[in-house]
């Protein structure tokens, strides 16, 4: 039982809640947006695999180099 406990544990730990994602994200947005390279550089504190923001990124990019706040922190926080 403790093993099932302790292992339900590491794995809850293992990925960032929506609120450590969107705290994260915050310190550098602006307007609601924010640079790509700022949510490369935070999500790599969070110990999320840049893979798959790394393609959420690229496809939803604007001219200037920048994605939508709200975004970004709902599909991080869904991996």
């Amino acid at each position: 039982m403790a093993l099932a406990i302790f292992q339900w544990h590491r794995f809850t730990t293992l990925f960032p809640c929506h609120d450590e994602v969107e705290a994260a994200l915050k310190k550098k947005a602006s307007g609601g947006k924010i640079k790509v390279e700022d949510v490369l550089a935070s999500i790599g504190s969070l110990g999320v695999s840049t893979d798959a923001v790394d393609r959420y990124l690229k496809e939803h990019k604007d001219s200037e180099g920048m994605v939508d706040l709200a975004g970004a922190t709902k599909f991080i926080s869904s991996l």
